[in-house]
């Protein structure tokens, strides 16, 4: 029988002290391309020909197109969109191989702001917690999860971590890079 993946509430509870003990701090630095997503859009984040996870979008969602290798998609909520990059950045895309047919799905450039508290998955936590290699996202579906990965604070705070996602090992480096822990304990962006 196969092992059943923990629902999103477990993860949080096991991963969240994790990341307050031994998560090191990141910070995003690559650009994204975000674009306004169609109500009820269906997107599947797929990295390097698997299928991570998907979603559907909500009213006022956006779409996320990472600048990286496998080129995902994702969609966040339009807050989390405020939150995480810098509004004032938005610039048309024109320095990228793939400039044009961004622009014409509607697609533009921001920087990010966000920050995050990270924990590398090794074979050890995968097997203990995550024999399905999966766990429930914040959004109830299935994100697959494997040796190598980052589990992160998916919202942006520290103090009060409420979700959990999962980044793909390649596409986590490709996006971010260590930044320092503040004497006041914050490593990540405070909502």
């Amino acid at each position: 029988m196969a092992a059943k993946p923990l629902s999103h509430s477990e993860v949080l509870a096991l991963v969240a002290p994790l990341l307050h003990e031994c998560g090191k701090p990141f910070r995003k630095f690559k650009r994204a391309f975000i674009r306004r997503a169609d109500h009820a859009e269906t997107v599947e984040t797929i990295l390097n020909g698997k299928k991570e996870t998907e979603n559907v979008a909500s009213e006022g969602d956006m779409v996320v197109r990472a600048d990286t290798s496998s080129q995902e998609e994702y969609i966040i909520s339009r807050e989390r969109f405020q939150q995480a990059y810098d509004m004032s950045s938005a610039s048309e895309i024109v320095d990228h191989p793939e400039a044009e047919h961004l622009r014409l799905q509607g697609f533009m450039s921001y920087k990010p702001r966000r920050r995050v508290l990270a924990v590398e998955v090794d074979e050890a936590l995968l097997a203990k917690h995550f024999p399905s290699r999966m766990f429930m996202a914040p959004w109830n579906e299935p994100m697959a999860v494997e040796p190598g990965d980052f589990l992160v604070n998916g919202n942006q705070s520290t103090e009060s971590i409420t979700e959990i996602v999962r980044i793909e090992r390649m596409t986590f480096f490709e996006t971010y890079e260590p930044c320092c822990r503040h004497k006041d304990g914050e490593g990540a962006d405070r909502t």
